[in-house]
């Protein structure tokens, strides 16, 4: 490849000697021409077109220089207007490993443009010194090729006017020699003159035309010379730029691959945080940090205006208490008909009076079966010196007909404070205490406060 272009020039002086005059650089054989400029200019088109890619690579280099910088930039704007302030735990850790290497990722982007900028300008100033060195070749050679096309177009005048005097010459002569012998002498005198004059005139033209020759071939030599030069510079030049352009190019494609092996650092960085997120313990972290308690609300039970769909009956006492007796009609929580009340004493000490109560007693209590729910084993016996509290279901609903009693609805679960007194027990139900008849009560087996 050394040689390549040299090795064109060198054809075209073999074709230029062959022809006897000189020919165009990269000629064809079969046209040669000694002002043609051919292979001149397909060389300065050569050495230009690469000048051209230069400044094209050098475009490239500086655009992309912008855009890296500019997506520095943005990564850079995205990372600052972060939030994720709310999140916790490994989240937030992995999120803010992210944003800080985002930043770090926007910083190396504007290196990377850095130095694709500091590239771009090396080519530029390798481009302006090829054009300066090219221009300089360039005008040398067309120096000499405009002296050698003058040369030239003297050589092709000085021709035609050396045979056009050599014509004149042999006319002259040819015109002496049919002279006759019996002419007049000064006709005969006359005739030679004109055949000296027209010889001399002719060897004259001869005498320039050899003198343009030894000009032309003195140029042509000349031109010769400087257009070896030229196309040894020319190549050397084309050596220097391809070497350049491949040497800044494999540096470019450095940049990049560093930048990736960059980047995937950063971003493996971001993945040893995200490993350590794990979802059980963000969702611990954040009942830790935001728990509100540890007790559930108390269940809201449902309390009725009215014992039944219809209007409340009731019953008069001897007193003169009026309790509400329940309708067949009424319905509890668990859509099941409540059974009648129980009898209820009207002394809450120790008296207990049937007659007063309400008209109709099962005879499941009436035999005294209700008594027996306080035998169970888990229930204190009234004579016990000190009440241990338990629980109790309300089995009937209970109107108070005094300051000191408590109302009470099917299926509500009390607390039984005392039960000193048969009759009446003493209970708390939403930290309100009042007097409830025990027969109204149901305790409940092994469930104590």
């Amino acid at each position: 490849m050394a040689n390549k272009l040299l090795t064109i020039g060198e054809k075209g002086m073999a074709t230029l000697k062959r022809a006897q005059s000189s020919g165009k650089l990269f000629s064809d054989p079969e046209d040669p021409d000694i002002a043609g400029t051919q292979g001149f200019e397909t060389l300065v088109k050569r050495l230009k077109e690469g000048s051209t890619v230069c400044k094209e690579i050098e475009d490239f280099l500086k655009n992309r220089s912008q855009a890296e910088v500019q997506y520095g930039k943005a990564l850079s704007r995205c990372s600052q207007q972060a939030k994720g302030k709310d999140e916790i735990g490994g989240l937030k850790d992995s999120w803010d490993e992210m944003v800080k290497q985002s930043e770090n990722e926007g910083l190396h982007h504007n290196k990377l443009g850095n130095a694709f900028h500091t590239i771009s300008k090396n080519m530029e100033e390798f481009r302006l010194d090829q054009k300066e060195r090219r221009t300089r070749l360039e005008d040398g050679v067309k120096r000499l090729q405009s002296n050698k096309r003058e040369c030239y177009h003297k050589v092709l005048s000085n021709k035609d006017r050396y045979e056009n005097k050599c014509r004149d010459a042999d006319a002259a002569i040819d015109t002496y020699d049919r002279e006759e012998p019996g002419a007049p002498p000064a006709m005969k005198v006359k005739l030679v003159n004109k055949r000296d004059k027209a010889k001399k005139a002719a060897k004259d033209a001869d005498d320039v035309y050899k003198k343009s020759l030894e000009l032309l071939e003195d140029s042509r030599k000349k031109w010769e010379l400087c257009m070896t030069n030229f196309c040894q510079e020319a190549q050397k030049l084309e050596e220097d730029r391809i070497h350049f352009l491949r040497d800044e190019l494999w540096e470019v494609t450095n940049h990049v691959s560093q930048s990736c092996v960059i980047i995937d650092e950063v971003q493996e960085e971001v993945r040893k945080v995200l490993e350590k997120c794990v979802a059980e313990r963000d969702i611990h972290l954040f009942v830790q940090q935001k728990r509100t308690g540890t007790r559930r609300p108390d269940r809201i039970e449902y309390e009725s205006y009215y014992q039944d769909e219809r209007a409340p009956q009731y019953s008069h006492l001897s007193n003169g208490r009026h309790v509400a007796v329940a309708t067949s009609g009424y319905h509890n929580i668990h859509n099941e008909p409540l059974p009648s009340p129980p009898s209820i004493a009207t002394d809450k000490c120790q008296h207990y009076d049937k007659e007063d109560i309400y008209s109709s007693v099962p005879d499941t209590y009436a035999g005294g079966n209700a008594g027996s729910l306080l035998e169970q084993d888990s229930v204190p016996s009234s004579s016990s010196a000190s009440l241990t509290p338990f629980k109790a279901k309300v089995t009937y609903q209970y109107t108070a007909q005094d300051v000191d009693e408590l109302s009470l609805e099917f299926g509500q679960m009390v607390t039984v404070l005392s039960n000193n007194n048969t009759n009446w027990w003493l209970v708390e139900f939403k930290k309100q205490q009042g007097k409830v008849p025990s027969r109204y009560l149901e305790p409940f087996k092994k469930i104590l406060v």
